[in-house]
C-alpha cells in the first residue's frame, strides 16, 4: 500500500515537472504555428507577406491634419456596438482618429519577439480605447516614434489607417469590434 502511494506521488511529480518545463515550449510552438499560418514571419512565402512587401504609402486623406475623429466619435460613426456577424458600415474605410497613447499597451517585435503581431492602444478622456495594429513594411519607424514620445504622455497621437472589424464573444453574448490597421509609417504623428 505504501509502495502504491509513493508511485502515485512520483507519477504526479513527473507530470508536474513535464508540464512546467514543456508548457512554455508548447505555447511558443503554438504561437509560431499561428504566426506561420497567418504569414507573420517575413521568410514565410504567403499572400500576406506579398502585401507587406509592397511599398506602403500614406493615403491622400491622411495628409491633411484636419478631420480626426475622437475614439467615441469613431464608434458612433461605425454604429458600435453592433451584433456579431454583421459588418459595420465603416469597415474597410480609411479613417483618421486621435487620442492618447497607452504606454502600458505597446507591443513591438523588438521588445516582444515571441508575439505574432505588433500593436498599441490609444484612449480618449471618456475612457474609450482602440487598438492600432502596425502592418506596414517598416514597423520599426512607427515604434521609434512612439518610444521617443514616451516622456510626453499628455501629447495627442494622430493615427490614419484602415478600419478592420472583428467579432468579440463576451460572456455568452457577441459584439462587433473594430481596430485600425496602420499600413504606412507616415500614418502616425504626435502633436507638437
Amino acid at each position: 500500500m505504501v509502495v502504491k502511494g509513493k508511485i502515485c506521488i512520483l507519477s504526479a511529480g513527473l507530470y508536474l515537472l513535464l508540464f512546467v518545463f514543456l508548457s512554455p515550449t508548447i505555447s511558443y510552438l503554438g504561437l509560431t504555428r499561428f504566426a506561420l499560418a497567418n504569414g507573420q514571419f517575413k521568410n514565410n512565402p504567403s499572400p500576406f507577406n506579398e502585401l507587406v512587401k509592397k511599398k506602403s504609402t500614406v493615403p491622400d486623406v491622411c495628409k491633411s491634419s484636419k478631420g480626426y475623429f475622437s475614439i467615441q466619435e469613431l464608434y458612433d460613426f461605425c454604429h458600435l456596438p453592433s451584433p456579431c456577424d454583421t459588418e459595420a458600415q465603416c469597415e474597410g474605410k480609411i479613417v483618421k482618429v486621435k487620442g492618447y497613447l497607452d504606454h502600458s499597451n505597446v507591443f513591438d517585435r523588438k521588445n516582444y519577439p515571441w508575439l505574432p503581431y505588433e500593436k498599441f492602444t490609444i484612449y480618449d478622456k471618456k475612457g474609450e480605447s482602440l487598438e492600432i495594429w502596425a502592418v506596414s513594411n517598416d514597423n520599426d519607424k512607427i515604434f521609434t516614434k512612439i518610444y521617443h514620445k514616451k516622456a510626453f504622455p499628455n501629447k495627442i497621437i494622430f493615427v490614419c489607417g484602415k478600419i478592420i472589424g472583428f467579432d468579440m464573444p463576451i460572456m455568452g453574448d457577441c459584439h462587433r469590434g473594430i481596430k485600425i490597421n496602420l499600413e504606412a509609417t507616415g500614418g502616425i504623428f504626435f502633436e507638437d
